[in-house]
């Protein structure tokens, strides 16, 4: 019966212990990751900014925004996903 208790529903949430920290993880996840890709798309545009017409530069620069809005997107559509399943497990 101890062991089953991190699988039942009882608690106040409506969904298990494991799953709890499964979905909470996730949204740490979600939160450092699309902090990341903010900060990378800050200094693609600072290497934008300070390339003086170096074209090496402004492709880096050009690469690490494109990448950053990449990220934002996954993690972005990865958020809904997390709450549309934690709406169907509650």
């Amino acid at each position: 019966e101890q062991e089953m208790a991190y699988f039942d529903n009882t608690a106040d949430s409506g969904i298990s212990p494991i799953m709890e920290v499964i979905l909470k993880a996730i949204d740490m996840l979600v939160t450092i990751i699309g902090s990341v890709a903010v900060l990378i798309l800050i200094i693609g545009g600072l290497l934008l900014a300070t390339a003086s017409g170096n074209e090496q530069q402004i492709q880096k620069g050009k690469d690490a925004m494109k990448y950053a809005i990449i990220a934002l997107m996954v993690t972005f559509l990865s958020f809904i996903i997390v709450t549309f399943v934690q709406s169907v497990l509650t």
